[in-house]
């Protein structure tokens, strides 16, 4: 049993996988690592592992992931690893939202790193090549401001 899916969502939809020799054996780390790879994809954006209910685009991007993964040797799966990459790019740009029981889901408001340079001084010079000189007063000037 899986996060977001179950072997059974997944072999309902495409029957054909259940022919798979040792395919219930298999689907369980089929299913893993789909669930996995999705967690990584979108941590991005939102926190997860998603919650209870599971949004059901989840559960379909993680029963097309997890088929994709057991017939990703086959031709006709390149079909179906575009469609999944379109909508987890989707999903990550924020060009698709994300719905859990007809409410949009927010996305993180994890911390992300960022630079504020604004008011701060360098005692390395400006960066324009031209002005790379410096003298006393410039000095004494950086060194006041830092006071």
């Amino acid at each position: 049993m899986g996060r977001y899916a179950d072997w059974d969502d997944v072999a309902n939809r495409y029957p054909d996988i259940a022919k798979l020799a040792g395919s219930i054996e298999l689907g369980t780390s089929w299913l893993a690592g789909a669930e996995d790879e999705l967690d990584a994809r979108l941590a991005a954006r939102y926190t997860v592992p998603f919650a209870a209910p599971v949004p059901g685009l989840i559960n379909d991007l993680i029963i097309d992931m997890t088929y994709w993964r057991a017939t990703m040797r086959q031709e006709s799966s390149a079909v179906l690893k575009t469609f999944i990459d379109e909508r987890l790019g989707g999903l990550v740009s924020g060009a698709i939202a994300l719905v859990s029981s007809g409410t949009v889901m927010a996305s993180s408001t994890a911390p992300r790193a960022s630079v504020d340079t604004a008011g701060r001084h360098t005692s390395f010079g400006p960066d324009d090549p031209i002005e790379w000189e410096t003298d006393e007063d410039w000095i004494e000037a950086v060194e006041d401001s830092r006071e």
